[in-house]
C-alpha cells in the first residue's frame, strides 16, 4: 500500500509517539493501536529494535508500567502496560510492549462472591467497581464531546453533548460471583442504552451513549477509477459542491459487508407481568425490520426477558435486537494511508470514534452520514483501519 506523501498529509503530525512513566519511547519498527467504543478496552503493541538498549527498557519499565500513547501530538488513551515480549539474535533483540487503557483493571477483576447494591445509580456503581479494583483519584464524566476534540487534535467541532442519564437510583442491582467487575457494570448499563470507556487521561472515564446525532466531523470521498467525482455534500457545515480526481482521494482500500446472515425482519419479546393477587399474564411486544421485509425476508426471532414489563419496553427491546444483529451485518471498512484525515473544515485531523463521516463512495454508491465505530492504527506501512457503522443501526438507549 502506497503511503501519502508529505505534502499530501499537510502540516499535521501523524507520528505515535508512546510515553512510558513520563519518558517518551521512540518507536523503531512496527505498532498496532486499536481504539473503539463498542469494543472495550483500547490497546496497543509496539515493537522497538534497539538491542543495545533493550536490558535497560526492561529494567525500567517493568509490567503495570503507567503510559500515554498520542498520535501527532493528540494523546488517544492513558493507562497501564500489561507486559512485553523480547525475542531476537545478539545484538538485534526486539522488544514488544503491550498495554490497555485504564479500564483494564474492570476487565481483569473478578467479582468474588454474589452481590446486590440497593438504591445505588448507575454512576455510583461505575465508581464503586473503580474503587473495588485499586483505580484511585478517578473521574467519571457524561459526555464524549471534550474527549472526541482531544483525541482528534482539538480540529473538530466540540458541540456540547448533554449528559447522558445515570442518577436514577436502583432498588436492586445485582453482581454475580465470577463475573468480571466490567462485565458487571456494563450488563446493567447497557439496559439504560449506556456504555463505559477510558477516556484519554489517566483515570478518566465516560458513561455515555454512542452519539448518532452529530455534525460530520471527517470527510471520505472514493471516486471510480480515472472518474473524476463530483459530490453533493450532505449537510448545511459541508463544504459545498467538491470535485476531487481520483489522485487525491484519501481510500486506499475498501470493503464493504451487507450479509443477512444472522439478520431478521421481525422479532417478538414474551414476558409475564402481574402479580400474586391477579395472576401473572403472558406478554409480549414487537419491531419489525423493514429493510428485511422488502428484500422479501420472513424471518422471525424469539427471545424472553423476565425483566420486561410493559408491550412498550418488549417492543424497543426489540428493536435493540435487530439493530445489534444489522450492526453485524452491515459494515463498510476504509484503509487509509497515515492516521490524519480530512475533515470538513477542509485540515487534517487524527480519526477518533463516536464521530460521523460524511462518505461519498462512487464505487459501492455510498452517499450518506456514517458512523465510525472503531479505528485501528498500525505500521509498516503507516495506514489507519476504520470501521463505519450506519446512524439508524445505532439503538441503544430507550428514548432513541
Amino acid at each position: 500500500m502506497a503511503e501519502l506523501p508529505s505534502e499530501t498529509l499537510g502540516a499535521t503530525d501523524d507520528t505515535v509517539r508512546l510515553t512510558l512513566n513520563g519518558d517518551e519511547v521512540r518507536i523503531a519498527e512496527s505498532y498496532e493501536v486499536s481504539v473503539g467504543v463498542l469494543t472495550q478496552p483500547c490497546a496497543f503493541s509496539l515493537r522497538l529494535g534497539h538491542g543495545e538498549v533493550i536490558a535497560d527498557l526492561i529494567a525500567k519499565y517493568p509490567p503495570r508500567t503507567p503510559f500515554t500513547l498520542s498520535i501527532g501530538g493528540a494523546v488517544q488513551f492513558s493507562g497501564e502496560t500489561d507486559g512485553y515480549t523480547a525475542s531476537g539474535e545478539v545484538g538485534a533483540t526486539e522488544l514488544t510492549i503491550r498495554g490497555r487503557d485504564s479500564l483494564a483493571r474492570l476487565h481483569d477483576a473478578d467479582v468474588e462472591y454474589d452481590k446486590t447494591f440497593t438504591d445505588k445509580t448507575l454512576r455510583q456503581i461505575v465508581e464503586l467497581g473503580l474503587e473495588t479494583v485499586g483505580v484511585k483519584n478517578y473521574t467519571v464524566v457524561g459526555n464524549n464531546a471534550t474527549e472526541r476534540a482531544i483525541r482528534a487534535g482539538n480540529l473538530v467541532h466540540t458541540y456540547g453533548d448533554a449528559d447522558s442519564d445515570s442518577s436514577t437510583a436502583h432498588s436492586a442491582i445485582h453482581a454475580k460471583l465470577g463475573e468480571t467487575w466490567y462485565e458487571f457494570i456494563k450488563r446493567h448499563l447497557d439496559r439504560a442504552g449506556l456504555f463505559l470507556w477510558a477516556g484519554s487521561s489517566q483515570n478518566l472515564f465516560v458513561v455515555s451513549e454512542p452519539r448518532r446525532n452529530q455534525v460530520p466531523t471527517y470527510r471520505f470521498v472514493r471516486g471510480r477509477q480515472g472518474v473524476e467525482a463530483s459530490i453533493e455534500t450532505t449537510n448545511a457545515e459541508s463544504l459545498g459542491a467538491v470535485n476531487v480526481d481520483n489522485n487525491v482521494v484519501n481510500v486506499e482500500r475498501a470493503t464493504f459487508h451487507n450479509e443477512t446472515t444472522g439478520r431478521f425482519s421481525h422479532c417478538t419479546i414474551y414476558s409475564r407481568q402481574g402479580g400474586r393477587r391477579g395472576g401473572r399474564a403472558r406478554m409480549k411486544g414487537g419491531f419489525s425490520d423493514s429493510e428485511m421485509i422488502d428484500l422479501g425476508y420472513d424471518r422471525g426471532r424469539v427471545f424472553r426477558d423476565v425483566n420486561v414489563t410493559s408491550p412498550a419496553q418488549a417492543e424497543f427491546y426489540a428493536r435493540r435486537k435487530i439493530a445489534e444483529a444489522n450492526r453485524r451485518g452491515w459494515q463498510l471498512i476504509y484503509e487509509l494511508s497515515g492516521h490524519t484525515v480530512p475533515t470538513q473544515g477542509g485540515k487534517r485531523a487524527v480519526l477518533t470514534p463516536d464521530t460521523l463521516a460524511d462518505v461519498h463512495d462512487d464505487e459501492f454508491g455510498i452517499h450518506e452520514l456514517l458512523y465510525v465505530e472503531s479505528v485501528t492504527f498500525s505500521r509498516p506501512p503507516t495506514m489507519t483501519r476504520v470501521v463505519l457503522m450506519r446512524p439508524a443501526d445505532l439503538v441503544f438507549a430507550s428514548d432513541e
